[in-house]
């Protein structure tokens, strides 16, 4: 029995697995017959991608081991910096971002039975292409308005490569739109997509005034436009007066005042804003009215397709791939200087097409822009010492823990600037005022937040022998450094007592005011001004390192690369820059004794490894040059380090023109350069002498005090560029 048994058993086992085998050889048999590609493995092959950024373009993957028409394909992994699908064929489309840089997508592909991860590694990258200039001139027919003029630097002939493109425009903070690409760390210029500007002329009137009767020409209402930067025919309407929505209208306005202000992402032009006021009517000056007594609305507008909502602009909030997520607005109703305080105001946060806008609960109040990172943006409040907190993951606000603003936050107070470069703007004066304050930058998600206080507006620091420059030295006495991250704050320096007594600081002793530069590891470049009261040099001037990795508040710099008393700021002080790899500081210096005017100055400019934040200028790492500072400007970081070209001009050498960067030399500035060459003068002040961007420059002198200056243009990569453009009292339009 148990014999019997096992060989029952043995032969169903064998005829069992004689039917697996049977069955086996019969399916791979019929398979063969199908699709012999079926058998094999699938394999993802080398997938490489190099596109333009902001471009769109068709990728066919490559994959290997299976007939096509069986697979399907899902994308497992979506890239950073574009937006991609994929089609039941296995052909992909990627939409670039405005980025330079790396990406990589995954998909993963399956026939049914096996699935496979095939990626796709892309190369973005982008050209510049900057191939007009432009300048701006004041329009003689219209008082405060220019005329635009085009310069092709490609063009040697006279008759041909100048053209007045606009006439009697109205300009603001900037006049061009450009386009960028984002970086892991900054954005670099493409080109100049669209001019933005306001002219009035439509809307001309012609009135008397009653005391004395004088007859003149008042306008009613402004529109906005733009016009191509390489076809200034082409020009639409952004906004005007009649586009108000019924909602604003019914708020009282229905005319835009003639000021404005823009708010450009080069790497998502079209999500660029601009600030605009609507108002019952514009004030008539010459019959005393003013702007406070008119019902005035702020409105914000989307550039691209004038889409408008309520509102100040706080800021947009950009990704790290340079796209606009959403915007951040301080809504506030129509108002007069009399009803301001009891309008409601309160945050909102809208989609970058401005369709769609939420409050943020709990947020009434007038907000003002302090500061911002990649994480968070700083404001401070109408009448608040506390500095808020916006996060851009959430939306909430927060207050700040660790330090507080000076004073209840005043906006007409705090908010008072010195922009112009040269002459006087309200009690300011070039003379006494460093112009074009930095106040912030950052690195990441931390900010660094400059307050300059003790700013008494009724009475000067100093009268008598200063008031021969035409005006008496108003100055900030003291300055604060914050550092500011999340919903921390840490006061890293300090010269006065922390408490800003605003008008009534006439007793505080002066001590610094300060502008920001740049900042690397925590290391801040800094200006600094002291008003010190001498006769002759009334100011003390340094220029050095602030090490902001401290637990206590400091009371000056770690390292004063310049230190010295200068007399005044034009022409002498020309601020600090930091481009590439180093930071290039401006000294003063004289042929003769120790003072003169510019034909016996000299500027000494000492190009520091930016990596050595305590170097001295004397250090043998120091190359020291000498030479007039601008520098052109290809990519922008909000640390204040620059990509792009610095250039010196050396009146005393023939008036050569250096690029400090490369070592070559650019051409000799004028013809006719002479001992009567006198102060270069910048168009843009702030961060540097900002003389160009995208690679060419544009360079403006004069031959002598009130003299009419001279228009040089160049390309920075270009030995031997440049070019005599005119003389004419007109000012190169950089941005």
């Amino acid at each position: 029995m148990k014999l019997k048994n096992y060989r029952r058993g043995f032969s169903t086992n064998i005829l069992k697995g004689l039917l697996l085998t049977v069955a086996a050889f019969m399916l791979a048999a019929c398979n063969d017959s199908d699709d012999k590609a079926a058998d094999t493995s699938l394999v993802a092959g080398t997938n490489n991608l190099t596109v333009q950024a902001g471009e769109t373009t068709n990728y066919g993957l490559n994959i290997t081991g299976a007939g096509r028409d069986k697979l399907t394909y899902t994308i497992a992994t979506h890239p950073a910096h574009g937006v991609a699908s994929i089609d039941a064929d296995g052909t992909i489309t990627y939409a670039a971002a405005n980025y330079i840089g790396s990406d990589r997508l995954v998909v993963a592909v399956s026939d049914g039975s096996n699935t496979v991860d095939a990626a796709v590694d892309i190369t973005l990258q982008a050209e510049p292409a900057f191939d007009y200039q432009f300048y701006r001139v004041q329009n003689p027919d219209v008082p405060g308005t220019y005329q635009i003029v085009r310069y092709d630097p490609n063009d040697d002939n006279e008759a041909s490569n100048q053209i007045v493109v606009k006439q009697g425009a109205i300009l603001s903070n900037k006049v061009f739109v450009m386009s960028g690409a984002k970086t892991d760390d900054s954005v670099l210029y493409l080109k100049r997509e669209y001019a933005v500007f306001q002219e009035q002329g439509a809307f001309e009137v012609r009135q008397t005034s009653d005391d004395p009767p004088v007859e003149y020409t008042f306008y009613t209402d402004t529109v906005l436009k733009a016009f191509d930067a390489r076809n200034a025919n082409v020009e639409r309407v952004i906004y005007r007066g009649s586009m108000l929505s019924d909602e604003m209208k019914a708020q009282g306005v229905s005319v835009l005042g003639n000021k404005y202000k823009l708010y450009t992402t080069e790497s998502d032009i079209d999500d660029s804003y601009v600030q605009l006021k609507a108002f019952d009517a514009l004030p008539d000056l010459l019959r005393s009215e003013s702007e406070g007594e008119k019902t005035q609305l702020p409105v914000v507008v989307r550039i691209s397709d004038s889409v408008a909502v309520v509102g100040r602009m706080i800021t947009p909030i950009v990704n790290a791939s340079g796209v606009v997520e959403k915007v951040l607005i301080n809504e506030l109703g129509a108002y007069t200087d009399d009803t301001v305080d009891s309008v409601a105001k309160t945050l909102k946060v809208c989609d970058p097409a401005l369709a769609a806008c939420t409050p943020i609960v709990g947020t009434n109040g007038a907000y003002h822009l302090l500061a911002k990172n990649d994480a968070t943006v700083y404001m401070a409040k109408e009448g608040d010492q506390t500095i808020y907190a916006y996060s851009v993951a959430n939306d909430s606000v927060s207050a700040v823990t660790g330090v507080q603003y000076p004073a209840p936050y005043d906006g007409m107070h705090h908010q008072i600037a010195f922009n112009a470069g040269h002459g006087g703007s309200g009690i300011f004066s070039n003379f006494y005022n460093m112009a074009g304050v930095v106040d912030t930058l950052s690195e990441g998600d931390q900010s660094y937040l400059l307050i300059n206080y003790n700013l008494d507006t009724q009475d000067p620091v100093g009268e008598g022998r200063y008031s021969a420059y035409g005006s008496n030295p108003y100055v900030h006495k003291n300055a604060m450094i914050l550092t500011l991250r999340g919903t921390q704050g840490k006061k890293v320096y300090d010269n006065g007592t922390g408490i800003d007594l605003m008008d009534e600081s006439d007793s505080v002793e002066v001590s610094y005011n300060m502008s920001l530069a740049a900042v690397k590891n925590g290391y801040l470049l800094l200006e600094a001004s002291k008003f010190n009261g001498s006769e002759s040099k009334n100011f003390h001037y340094l220029v050095g390192w602030l090490d902001t990795n401290t637990e206590t508040t400091k009371t000056a710099l770690d390292n004063a690369v310049v230190d010295k008393d200068i007399s005044y700021f034009t022409s002498i002080r020309v601020p600090p820059i930091a481009v590439g790899e180093y930071i290039y500081v401006n000294e003063d210096s004289y042929l003769e004794g120790e003072t003169g005017g510019s034909a016996n100055r000299i500027y000494n400019i000492y190009k520091m490894p930016i990596d050595n934040p305590m170097l001295t200028k004397d250090s043998a790492a120091v190359q020291h040059v000498l030479g007039r500072m601008y520098f052109e400007r290809s990519a922008y970081r909000t640390s204040g380090i620059y990509d792009g070209n610095v250039l010196l001009w050396n009146r005393h050498n023939n008036g050569t023109v250096l690029n400090a960067t490369t070592g070559e030399i650019m051409g000799v500035a004028t013809e006719n350069v002479d001992a009567g060459i006198t102060n270069v003068v910048a168009d843009r002040v702030g961060n540097g002498t900002l003389a160009g961007i995208g690679g060419l420059f544009g360079l403006h002198m004069f031959t002598g005090h009130g003299a009419t200056p001279f228009l040089a243009s160049g390309e920075a990569a270009v030995a031997g560029s440049l070019k005599s453009v005119n003389q004419i009292e007109g000012a190169w339009i950089i941005d």
